[in-house]
Order: structure tokens, then sequence, then C-alpha cells
């Protein structure tokens, strides 16, 4: 797994340059870092007014500090009146990047990575197929070669989850750091000359928020860079995604019982929860708890039905495992009658994160 970073992607041509400079300066602060902008959507007409928009935004986001990844493709090239080859032009308005959004030939690639300016090539991960393979084949700049998924605006056309690991693992599996998109539940701007909602890469973490977006795709363990696909975040939104970046763990948000004892909220809090490797299909086991707490765990919010994402602790009913956490991974679950006692349920946002926690993933909970 690599260092994990945050990014934003702006689109300056539906803001004012004060509200786009206010903004990035806003991020940068957070600690938000990568900014992706594109100029693969524009037409002759508006080439040069766009065209010295963008150094502008450029120019003042190398300032504040920003690793800039610039989306373009044969069009925006033609536009610029140049060839694959002058890249130089964009390192001097600052930009760190160039993503190809549609590729060319594998060895042409390859050679660019050798560019006179270092300037990093991103490839395109959402296709599951041989290219990045092919374009190793060349022998490129390795360090200079990064992959990005792409971000999806219609509904339900976002990548299905089994498609994106086996396409970001691809990538990764060869050493290359990959990229993806989450979506502002706030922000209504895109490449788009109309409002969007969240541009997001998999389809199933559209409109959740913006945090649990950001966790599920680093908890992947297959992202090592998650970019906001859509402009603008909102003030929470920013400190909800910022925050992400220190997250070392699964972290579940939780609905807490109002009733719970003393023992019960310092077993919750235990900073050791791990998922033991002996995985059974009924719930989560962090057992450890048996061991560092002693107190007797008296019953206490008996439910008889418990559902996916309930969070139980075992009482004295069962004295062997009195004190073992327990998340349940089943729907209408029964089997445990009046042994455990149910603490909180969490959030129906972060179930999407439960799916993905495996034997050893540590864990942590968050009540909201």
């Amino acid at each position: 797994m690599f260092k994990k970073q945050l990014g934003i992607s702006i689109y300056p041509e539906h803001f004012s340059k004060k509200e786009t400079i206010d903004y990035l300066n806003k991020c940068y602060k957070k600690g938000i870092n990568n900014l992706f902008m594109s100029i693969i959507h524009f037409n002759k007409k508006e080439k040069d007014e766009i065209l010295e928009l963008y150094k502008y935004i450029c120019v003042n986001a190398n300032k504040i500090g920003f690793y800039i990844i610039l989306d373009i493709n044969d069009n925006a090239l033609n536009l610029l009146e140049l060839s694959i080859n002058e890249l130089n032009f964009f390192k001097k308005i600052g930009v760190s990047c160039v993503r190809l959004d549609s590729p060319l030939l594998p060895k042409e690639v390859a050679d660019l990575t050798f560019n006179e300016s270092d300037l990093d090539i991103q490839l395109n991960i959402s296709n599951n197929d041989n290219f990045i393979n092919n374009v190793l084949d060349y022998k490129p700049k390795r360090q200079n070669l990064f992959g990005c998924h792409n971000f999806y605006p219609l509904k339900n056309s976002g990548l299905s989850f089994n498609f994106f690991w086996k396409t970001t693992k691809r990538f990764v599996d060869l050493g290359i750091h990959s990229s993806a998109f989450v979506g502002s539940n706030f922000g209504n701007k895109g490449p788009q000359n109309y409002d969007v909602d969240n541009l997001v890469t998999i389809e199933k973490t559209r409109n959740l928020p913006i945090r649990s977006q950001a966790k599920f795709l680093f908890a992947t363990g297959l992202i090592s860079t998650v970019i906001v696909g859509n402009q603008a975040m909102s003030e929470e939104e920013i400190i909800n995604f910022a925050e992400v970046n220190k997250i070392d763990k699964f972290e579940f948000d939780i609905k807490l019982d109002k009733n719970l004892l003393v023992i019960e909220k310092k077993i919750l809090d235990y900073e050791n929860h791990f998922w033991r490797g002996d995985l059974n299909e009924d719930f989560v086991r962090s057992t450890f708890t048996r061991v560092d707490f002693k107190d007797e765990i008296k019953t206490n919010n008996i439910k008889i039905k418990l559902n996916r994402g309930d969070v139980c602790i075992i009482n004295k009913n069962n004295s062997h495992y009195q004190r073992e956490l327990i998340i349940i991974l089943k729907d209408n679950y029964t089997q445990l009658g009046n042994t455990a006692n149910y603490i909180g349920s969490i959030k129906d946002y972060d179930l999407l994160l439960l799916s993905i926690l495996q034997g050893w993933d540590k864990f942590k909970f968050r009540g909201v």
C-alpha cells in the first residue's frame, strides 16, 4: 500500500478566479494537495479564453503547492497546436502530470515517461485490458508512470466493485500508484455545461457521505490517491474529507444505544479491535477484549433479533466468551438469544465498508 493522498477537481470556467483560488487555499490548508483538471471538453471557440484562464489557475495552484494533474487527449493537443512530444508547454504553467484520456501506442507511452520536462504520465485504469503490460514491455521510466480511474456522471454507470477490483489490482500488482474518484454531495459542477451530481468511480459509493466514500476506497488497499470529482465541497465536507488522511484502520460510524454500561463503552473504545483470522459467516469477532478487560458484563439491552451491522458484546450468560465484541453479518439473526448485549448499529452508509473487512483487519468505531 502506498502513502495516502487526497485531491480535488476544479472547473474554473464555472467559477470566478477568486472563488477558485479561495477554494484551493481552503483545501490545501487541510492537507489536500492533489489537483485534477481537464481540458478535453473544450472547442475552438473557447480555446483562447479558456487557455488563459487555465494558465492562470495552474500557475497559482502550483505556487500554493498543489501537484497538478491535467487530463488531455488528441483533441486538446490539436486545439493547443501541440504534438504529444511537446509536454514542456504544460510544465511551464505548473502541471506536474498529464493524464492520457485516449491512449497512444504502448511504445509511445513508454517513451513519454522519459520526457525532458520529467512530467509524470497517468494512464486510464478503467479498462481491464493488457495495455499497461504492453507499455511495460517497452521499459518505461516506471517512477513516472501512474494510473487513474474515470469518473461517471450518469447514475448507475459507475464501475461495479468486482470490476474495479480486477482492473485496479492489475496496476497495483505491477507497483503502480492508482487513483480514483469520490463525489461531493454539495458541489454540482463538473466538465459539463450543465449541473452534475456526484462524479464517482464506483457506483456503490454514489451519494454516500464523502468521508465514507474515501474511507472505502482507501480500505480496499488498492488506491493511494482519492480525488473529489465535482466542485465544490462544502466547508463540512472539506473537513470530513481531510480527516480521512489520519484514519489508519477501518472506521465504522455507529449509532449507539442510549443505555450503555461503563464497561461496554470502554470495550467499544478499545484500541486493538481486529477480526480474528479464523473467520465465520455469522459475525466479526474481536476477542482480545476478553483478555484485556476483567469486569463482569451484566445483561443489558437484549435484542433477540439482530441485523447486519449490529454491534454486540457477549454478557455473563456466556461466561467463557464474556466481553467479546462482535459485529453481526446477517439480517434477522436470532442465534445469540440472551447472551449478547446490543451496543448500537453501524450506520447504513458504512455497511459497504463492512463488506470488505477481512480477517486480521483492525477496526474502530466513531459514535455519531
